[in-house]
């Protein structure tokens, strides 16, 4: 079997062309189930960051509203307290203490068992994700392989703001069966479409919507460009 390359900006699927609005792919943008992973233990974060409060608004429930916003039906999963989260449909990992990927299997068995073509996927701990982000690569999604946003993280791409399709849960699984890994560890074998920075930055701010709470600090930097784009009368993604 011929290797596939590695994982790349702006990469596409032999003889399939990005769609860059709604057109021919947004009716796998209604279709796709929105999901917050709400988080694992929080070890650094020092409590459940689920719910807490950034601006008065719990983490998830403004990961939710971002998915709202753009037009997606909507579930949370993984571990919250008390197990409700503001009436919102909350489901546990199918696969407990296994991260993202866990959660990601568990939302790609849900959307599998709903009809729908995939997920798009949003961690809880991204609270500066604008809902125009979301649309954005929710349009170019084709029901086959995976849209993720490139970026300047160690990455090179931002795995849990993204869309999956449900033909990924396969290989979720053998994942989770062989011992565990990332979410980010199925993208550079399914031929993901990824965005580069130059498309995406036309809607979000590329320095700061991909900051991610995991320490008490973190979250007080967001507080500061939430309050400072406030002041500033700016979006809460930083742009005017």
């Amino acid at each position: 079997m011929t290797p596939r390359p590695p994982l790349r900006e702006g990469a596409q699927t032999s003889g399939s062309e990005p769609d860059s609005g709604g057109g021919a792919n947004s009716g796998h943008r209604r279709a796709l189930l929105g999901v917050v992973l709400s988080g694992g233990e929080s070890r650094r974060f020092g409590r459940d960051k689920a719910l807490a409060p950034l601006a008065g608004i719990p983490l998830a429930r403004r990961a939710a509203s971002v998915l709202e916003r753009a037009g997606l039906p909507m579930i949370v999963v993984g571990r919250v307290p008390g197990g409700e989260l503001d009436g919102m449909v909350v489901l546990p990992d199918h696969r407990p203490g296994f991260g993202p990927l866990g959660g990601l299997e568990t939302a790609l068995r849900e959307a599998r068992a709903q009809g729908r073509p995939g997920v798009f996927v949003l961690g809880c701990d991204m609270p500066l994700v604008p809902p125009a982000l979301v649309t954005l690569l929710v349009s170019r999604f084709d029901g086959r392989r995976p849209v993720v946003p490139a970026s300047s993280g160690p990455r090179g791409f931002e795995p849990l703001c993204a869309c999956y399709p449900v033909s990924l849960m396969d290989a979720a699984r053998s994942l989770l069966d062989a011992g565990g890994g990332a979410a980010a560890d199925l993208l550079p074998r399914s031929g993901a479409d990824v965005v580069p920075v130059s498309v995406w930055a036309q809607v979000a701010e590329p320095t700061t919507c991909f900051l991610n709470i995991n320490t008490p600090e973190e979250r007080q930097r967001a507080e500061d460009l939430l309050a400072s784009a406030k002041r500033r009368g700016a979006s809460e993604d930083g742009r005017p």
